[in-house]
């Protein structure tokens, strides 16, 4: 597959996963939005992967597994959300200081 068909697929699960956690922070949470959250974060990992070998990026870059990180941060935030109803007003910091950090080190290799 080409560069720019994994590059739109990862924006556009990257702007789903955004999506179903403004939901679920903001509003009810229910069973769409978290399999909306999960295929989008499912995606967001395989087309990661598929653009890190279209470009032949090594695995061992700082800001390639700080990406990867956030991505775990990110897709693990639904199970804190249903367990911990006390943070929901605290985690929408994390999820906009994620996004923040994850937009930096693609820009700044």
């Amino acid at each position: 597959m080409s560069y720019a068909f994994y590059h739109f697929l990862h924006l556009a699960a990257l702007i789903s996963l955004f999506l179903a956690l403004g939901g679920m922070l903001f509003g009810s949470y229910n069973k769409k939005q978290m399999i909306l959250h999960g295929i989008a974060s499912l995606v967001l990992f395989i087309t990661g992967f598929g653009l890190i070998a279209r470009l032949q990026i090594s695995m061992v870059q700082m800001w390639l597994l700080g990406k990867l990180g956030i991505w775990f941060v990110l897709s693990a935030l639904i199970p804190i959300l249903i367990s911990k109803k006390v943070l929901k007003k605290y985690l929408w910091l994390i999820v906009l200081i994620s996004g923040i950090c994850a937009c930096w080190l693609v820009t700044y290799k």
